[in-house]
């Protein structure tokens, strides 16, 4: 699947809301140090959803971001993620920590680019080119939110 296609599945997916669901609570999820609904400094971050149990485990998740959006689409054996997390902590504190995690492992990032204080790039598997993403991280109003798009090919 190309990175266009993947970009125009990830952007239809975000802004369709009958595709989002409810896990049980025994689901992994991402840790929120912040309740729900609450202003910190005047920004205020969006509820917290569930993240989906088959979103793979190995995918770095930034710690105390809260996951706002969750969805994903599966067809012919390939499964495509639309994540949106978001956090207090500044757009330089996120890109270091997923420059990091997804140039290590078994994961390597591509064509990082920053652009008007945002940051965006591609990753892959290295032991499966088949899966992998697209991730993009902006802030506005004391809010930091970061986009990942994921594909597993099978």
């Amino acid at each position: 699947m190309t990175r266009s296609v993947l970009v125009v599945i990830f952007c239809a997916a975000m802004a369709a809301s009958a595709c989002t669901f409810t896990l049980p609570s025994n689901s992994r999820s991402s840790p929120s140090s912040v309740a729900s609904g609450s202003r910190i400094g005047g920004a205020s971050l969006d509820p917290q959803v569930p993240l989906p149990s088959t979103f793979p485990s190995d995918v770095p998740i930034y710690s105390g971001a809260r996951l706002t959006s969750a969805i994903n689409y599966g067809s012919n054996g390939t499964t495509t993620w639309g994540m949106e997390w978001q956090t207090l902590d500044g757009v330089d504190k996120v890109q270091a920590f997923y420059t990091a995690k997804l140039a290590a492992g078994d994961w390597s990032l591509s064509f990082p680019t920053i652009a008007n204080g945002a940051f965006s790039a591609t990753f892959n598997r290295k032991s499966n080119s088949k899966v992998g993403g697209i991730l993009g991280i902006e802030g506005a109003s004391g809010i930091t939110k970061i986009s990942l798009a994921l594909t597993n090919g099978g």
